[in-house]
């Protein structure tokens, strides 16, 4: 018997009666039909019922009295005349016959859910906590039409309570762009006649004017500090004979960036907020295309180094590493029929002179690339998903089938899809649109290998267009978009980890006026920083001391290392009278107030207490002729837990011994561009701790 047990296999069933069977569960499925006589009779039966339920449904349809909103109402009708019809029948009788006319009822008003569109979207109702939940993660802002107006601002909570207008205005006011703070909105708006940049706070006061030019300003990003935005100002909404500009935040020291009149694309800014990276086309009187970068400080600028010229490719994705590093995504159109897809490494350092043209391609593909992660990258074929390495090997999983979705594999042109990362950059949300004859979007997340793949609800039917304008929540708990079927559109919120464990979970209507909407955003959420313990807390000290002063509070003679890492310079001694318990501290010239490039001695004149759960974090080792105690990590308090978790990766090394009727401990806590001190390195402090 092929896979599954009868047990399984009914469950199955009667989720494929539901219309919650997953792909992979009916192959599994089929596979088990076509060896077991008793599941395919119940398949058959089942099949058959259903059949029935449609074609007895569909006869009530077409009458007047089918299920409608008059159900109520019909309902009651049938029972006041089998009252009258069955006077002479018993009061249990007539339950009885009530209790199935609703039964058959309910069935067939199920039915009508299925036939008249199989997606089924939940309505705004939830539990307290859900609400309170959602309301948590922020506002949204998006761009619509209502009360008549033109295209307005609005915000609203993440629950769909609260719709405020935040412009108000006869003007076309569109590109709501939140502050990395959250408590402002940038926007463009031709209130003006030419078209402007303003912002706003989150509730639509103090509004201003940042640009003032003789054109169109459509195109803005703000700096990762939220202090500064670069903007292209263009003499037409064409994005023809621009500049590339950028500005403080309140309008003030506009400082141009490009000098040669052409169409300037904004690609990103670098972690650090010092270079934008940005592509420019239609350079002058020529039909160019570079790939650039500019100091916004104002060095380096007009005349700029580019690093690579091409007049067939076309970047659209970018891809920090760090902030002297990046990788594209980019279509080179004079390549093959399709166009051949790169990723390609840039740096925003050295000699330029030396990258242009040479820069490192490091994938090429023939297909689309269409999702790109730390390390991985995915293709987009005819007929399927794959992910491969930057090295351009294929992680090795079966490819993502358009087949177990759309009925139409193998031709590019009836499907499509549309992948947008998370915040914490590990998985994408993926809308694959079929091009049938009904027109249907299914929605999945993926992590960034493809090992796990979720649907997320049901399929949209009776849609034109796969969605656009979907947008994270900055905590990475919900996306929300708008849904539009052949008439109208609304915007809908996606519980992420609810519909992932819960197949039957359905998105959340937030909207019910039917208008177009676009420029969806999710206000960002202040970063709560975790709560690091250390293996061994370390105790506050006044004043630094030196190892005599110590000494003496102490009352016991402080042992110091002869040997200590190069760079690392003695910043004075502590002690702790409550612990009776010596520190001696060693920085490096990057430490930094949290205490990354550090390394402390503790001793202490009794063993010091340990934590239960801390033992099994620990490897023996060998300090001198006695046996110590090794660990790499931290307890980490997540925001909102009551308890905390070990992080066994963090950078963060300890090792404790005792000896003579003193415990010891040595410990480092490193950082980023800051070299670890790891076993090999506290052993060598310890044994010459004499």
């Amino acid at each position: 018997m092929t896979g599954i047990s009868h047990k399984l296999a009914q469950r199955y069933l009667r989720a494929a009666a539901d219309g919650l069977i997953r792909d992979n569960q009916r192959v599994i499925l089929d596979a088990h039909l076509r060896e077991c006589d008793s599941c395919r009779t119940e398949a058959d039966e089942l099949n058959t019922l259903e059949a029935r339920l449609k074609k007895n449904f569909q006869a009530r349809w077409d009458a007047s009295d089918g299920p409608s909103r008059n159900v109520m109402t019909t309902i009651q009708s049938r029972s006041r005349r089998i009252i009258m019809t069955n006077r002479i029948n018993t009061t249990l009788k007539t339950a009885a016959g009530l209790a199935a006319l609703l039964l058959l009822i309910v069935l067939l008003n199920s039915a009508v859910g299925k036939l008249r569109n199989s997606f089924v979207l939940a309505n705004t109702t939830e539990s307290t906590g859900t609400t309170q939940s959602i309301q948590s993660s922020g506002l949204i802002a998006f761009v619509s039409i209502q009360d008549g107006n033109n295209y307005e601002i609005f915000t609203m909570k993440a629950d769909g309570s609260e719709l405020k207008n935040l412009t108000n205005n006869l003007a076309t006011d569109r590109s709501p762009s939140w502050s990395p703070d959250g408590t402002r909105i940038a926007f463009t708006s031709d209130r003006s006649g030419d078209t402007d940049i303003y912002v706003m706070n989150a509730d639509a006061s103090s509004l201003s004017r940042l640009t003032d030019d003789r054109g169109h300003e459509d195109y803005f990003s703000w700096s990762p500090d939220g202090q500064r935005i670069v903007y292209n100002a263009s003499e037409n909404s064409l994005n023809q004979n621009g500049r590339l500009m950028v500005m403080n935040a309140d309008g003030s020291n506009k400082i141009p960036l490009t000098d040669q009149p052409g169409s300037y694309t904004i690609l990103g800014w670098s972690p650090d907020g010092k270079t934008i990276v940005y592509q420019g086309t239609n350079l002058g009187d020529t039909k160019d295309s570079r790939i650039m970068s500019a100091n916004v400080d104002g060095t380096n600028t007009l005349d700029g180094p580019y690093f690579e010229g091409d007049g067939g490719r076309w970047h659209y994705q970018i891809h920090w590493e760090n902030p002297e590093q990046f990788i594209t995504v980019s279509l080179n159109s004079e390549q093959s029929t399709w166009g051949r897809w790169n990723l390609t490494r840039f740096f925003t350092t050295g000699d330029y002179t030396n990258y242009i043209g040479n820069n490192p391609i490091l994938v090429t593909s023939d297909f689309p690339i269409v999702a790109i992660f730390d390390k991985i990258y995915v293709v987009e074929s005819q007929d399927a998903l794959t992910w491969f390495v930057y090295d351009g090997a294929p992680i090795p999983l079966s490819p993502w089938k358009f087949s177990e979705i759309c009925k139409t594999p193998g031709d590019p042109k009836l499907q499509e899809t549309n992948h947008v990362i998370s915040p914490d950059k590990k998985h994408s949300f993926v809308s694959v649109y079929c091009r049938d004859d009904n027109g249907s979007v299914s929605f999945f997340l993926m992590n960034e290998d493809g090992t796990e793949i979720h649907q997320l609800g049901i399929p949209i039917t009776n849609t034109n267009s796969i969605p656009g304008d979907i947008s994270w929540s900055s905590d990475g708990k919900y996306v929300t978009m708008p849904i539009a079927d052949r008439q109208n559109q609304e915007l809908y919120l996606f519980d992420i980890e609810k519909m992932k464990n819960d197949p039957s979970v359905q998105p959340i209507q937030l909207t019910t006026d039917g208008g177009p909407k676009h420029g969806v955003t999710w206000q960002p959420q202040p970063k709560e920083e975790p709560v690091v313990i250390k293996a061994s807390e370390e105790k506050p000290t006044p004043e630094p001391l030196t190892v005599q002063e110590a000494e003496t509070l102490a009352g016991f003679d402080v042992l110091e290392p002869s040997y200590i890492p190069e760079g690392y310079t003695f910043q004075g001694a502590a002690y702790d009278p409550q612990s009776q318990e010596v520190t001696l501290t060693y920085a490096s010239p990057s430490v930094d107030p949290i205490g990354q490039g550090r390394i402390t001695i503790s001793q202490i004149r009794r063993e010091s207490p340990k934590e239960a759960d801390l033992l099994s974090h620990v490897t023996p080792v060998p300090v001198g002729d006695v046996m110590g105690e090794f660990s790499r990590g931290v307890w980490i308090y997540e925001s909102g837990a009551t308890t905390p978790r070990w992080d066994g990766s963090a950078n963060y090394y300890a090792l404790s011994w005792k000896k003579g009727g003193i415990s010891f401990m040595v410990d480092f806590m490193g950082g980023e561009g800051i070299p670890n001190i790891q076993l090999k390195g506290l052993r060598d402090i310890a044994e010459s701790t004499k």
